[in-house]
């Protein structure tokens, strides 16, 4: 529990910082890819904002007339500046994108000239160009973006190195920061583990002392008064149950204190599931109830040798609780070809609702009344949970309306071989 509240405090200070980073990444490249756009548009605006663009060699000296950009230092682009005249010749005013030869002007002017926009953008060439129509025809400029992609592009990289770093750095930081934001919760939760395990032991003594006096009161023959009996073998009833209460809740302790720390060993859990199989047939069927099994045969797992017949136990018991007379409990256990093992207890009876599958392992939850008139405490699938759960493995429900209910469990393969089954009612 600590643990998954640790990662689960690390995933919300991780994902908090995520979003925090990518608002101001994203932030960056926006405004910094609006302002090069800005750049660019706004020196095409002023070459082509000149009052009168002369001919091409129409200066004094005969050379080509270029106008004069206005702009603040930092912000000059070379411009390529192009006039079509009325009877579609194309003439250079001004050639600054020196890597434009002469004999491309016409196949990159032609499509912004015949777009139907004041302004657009040649991916092939990297130019974004603007025009405006006058009466002697149409001006148009030309600047090159290249220059502004690649700002956008390093930018890019640099978020997400920087990013990366950020995130990895932060991440070693939630880890000592979950460990001390958890330390209160993980002292107040040992304290109540250690607490309800030493109630647990401590009520063992006086329970059993209960329960043999009450053996005595019931062997002893001068013992007759019928009244007296029956109030004794309530006593010794729910002396029987709450001494199973406090051994219930006393594993659950010893589970959770021990967690994953114990040594495990590879164990034939296909023999666990036939021995158990075979110690409840006989009750099964004296509750006239029919049991089909199918079993794979040496399948191993490493893991409790005892925990896991627990495990068998409670499924089993679970299963044999709550299927009706005449009903049908159904035992499947195969490996899978990914590496696992998967266990199916069925059992007929009414189903369990969708939005109760995860709440039956919880401890002391019974789902409805019906449930609840069986003499449980609601403690049997928490157990098997924190078993399934110390040997890295998965539970969960599923119900099929008008059938019944059945519990999965999957646990790690250590080796698997032939299947064997059988079948008894």
């Amino acid at each position: 529990m600590i643990r998954k509240l640790r990662w689960k405090f690390i995933l919300i200070m991780m994902c908090l910082v995520t979003v925090i980073l990518l608002a101001i990444f994203i932030s960056m490249l926006l405004t910094t890819q609006k302002n090069s756009e800005q750049m660019g548009i706004t020196m095409l605006q002023q070459a082509l904002e000149q009052s009168h663009f002369p001919q091409a060699g129409s200066a004094q000296d005969g050379s080509p007339h270029i106008p004069r950009r206005q702009g603040p230092p930092g912000m000059r682009l070379p411009v390529l500046l192009v006039e079509s005249g009325e009877d579609g010749n194309i003439s250079v005013v001004s050639n600054q994108l020196y890597f434009i030869k002469d004999e491309d002007i016409a196949s990159i002017v032609q499509p912004a000239i015949k777009d139907n926009k004041d302004m657009g953008i040649l991916r092939d060439y990297s130019l974004r160009w603007m025009k405006r129509e006058t009466e002697n025809g149409i001006y148009l400029a030309f600047a090159d973006i290249s220059v502004e992609q690649e700002i956008i592009r390093n930018l890019v990289i640099n978020s997400l190195t920087v990013g990366g770093a950020a995130l990895g750095a932060f991440f070693i930081v939630s880890l000592l920061l979950a460990r001390w934001a958890v330390r209160p919760v993980e002292l107040a939760w040992d304290r109540q583990k250690q607490f309800v395990a030493d109630a647990s032991h401590e009520l063992k003594t006086p329970l059993t002392v209960i329960l043999s006096n009450a053996d005595m009161l019931c062997a002893d023959k001068s013992f007759s008064d019928e009244k007296k009996v029956r109030r004794v073998e309530h006593i010794q009833a729910e002396a029987v149950r709450m001494k199973r209460l406090v051994e219930d809740m006393l594993t659950l302790a010893k589970s959770d204190c021990m967690g994953k720390a114990v040594m495990f060993g590879k164990v034939d859990l296909s023999y666990i599931v036939t021995n158990t199989i075979l110690i409840y047939e006989p009750v099964i069927f004296h509750e006239k109830k029919k049991l089909i099994y199918k079993v794979q045969d040496a399948l191993m797992v490493m893991g409790d040798t005892e925990r896991l017949q627990q495990l068998m136990h409670v499924l089993l018991d679970n299963a044999r609780k709550y299927c009706p007379q005449e009903g049908t409990i159904q035992i499947d256990l195969a490996g899978t070809d990914r590496g696992h093992i998967l266990l199916k207890v069925f059992n007929e009876g009414d189903p369990i609702p969708q939005e109760e599958w995860e709440k039956i392992f919880l401890r002391f939850y019974r789902c409805d009344k019906s449930r609840s008139k069986h003499d449980s405490f609601g403690l049997g699938l928490s157990i098997a949970y924190s078993i399934v759960n110390d040997h890295g493995g998965k539970i969960w429900a599923d119900s099929k309306t008008g059938s019944g209910n059945t519990l999965h469990v999957s646990l790690p393969m250590a080796k698997s071989k032939n299947r064997i089954g059988g079948e008894k009612a």
